[in-house]
């Protein structure tokens, strides 16, 4: 198995595999309509269009970061997900340690709105047995004493994420 992903990441058929993965139908018809092998010639290429696009669908969602709702919030957090397996597949084309370091941000990112999903979703919970009712309000009021912090420590990770540097962009 070992040799064989090693052979993947040599070959760039991995590269390809994650491109395919982050574009959308429309995209792959219109691609081979103009060229039948696009990647082929320039995977990097590819591979630039397909985090800008992730990226900038997550960044429409952090201009709104103060107002977004529970369900919005949920929303912003898939759009970091596809970023950051975007940055972790792609990641072998460009400067290794320019995508860990974006990999590292953009992980600590989605813990943090994890962490914001999880004191969201606690306040959903069915309400237990009258027997344990007492111990569940306290642990629901204990989960929304967290969410200010919470809220802080991942506001100031996405002000973070916004000065790591695009590894897949070049330098200006």
């Amino acid at each position: 198995a070992a040799s064989a992903l090693s052979e993947l990441r040599r070959s760039g058929a991995a590269l390809d595999l994650a491109a395919f993965l982050l574009t959308t139908p429309n995209e792959i018809s219109a691609a081979l309509d103009a060229d039948p092998k696009p990647w082929a010639k320039s995977p990097r290429k590819l591979a630039r269009r397909a985090m800008d696009k992730a990226d900038g669908k997550l960044r429409l969602w952090g201009e709104k970061l103060g107002a977004l709702s529970d369900d919005e919030r949920h929303e912003l957090r898939k759009a970091l997900k596809t970023v950051r397996y975007g940055a972790e597949l792609f990641g072998q084309a460009f400067e290794p340690e320019a995508a860990r370091v974006f990999c590292k941000s953009a992980r600590k990112l989605q813990k943090g709105f994890g962490a914001l999903n999880d004191a969201a979703s606690a306040a959903l919970l069915p309400m237990p047995e009258p027997a344990h009712a007492a111990a569940t309000a306290e642990a629901m009021e204990w989960c929304e004493a967290q969410l200010p912090s919470e809220r802080a420590a991942t506001d100031a990770l996405w002000e973070r994420y916004l000065k790591t540097p695009a590894f897949w962009r070049p330098p200006a």
